[in-house]
């Protein structure tokens, strides 16, 4: 799965987030991936859909993370 999906969620993912977090955000797809294998059901579509689904959700909580550390941060984030 990972030979075939890996290298196209990765660009994926860059086009999202930058190069930066791409590689953990690919890894924590195919764990999550793994982990729910037994649950995976064909009839909702092929594996490929599957892990972009899984991706688009964690691209989302690295934005939302990222944006509440920033805003945690004095001056938001901001540098003077």
């Amino acid at each position: 799965m990972f030979t075939r999906h890996g290298p196209e969620l990765k660009r994926y993912v860059i086009l999202r987030l930058g190069v930066e977090p791409a590689d953990d955000i690919v890894a924590e797809t195919f764990a999550q991936a793994l982990q729910h294998l037994d649950s995976y059901d064909l009839a909702r579509g092929d594996e490929r859909s599957w892990l972009y689904g899984i991706a688009t959700n964690l691209i989302g909580q690295h934005r939302r993370g990222r944006s509440r550390s920033t805003r945690a941060e004095p001056h938001g984030g901001r540098t003077r």
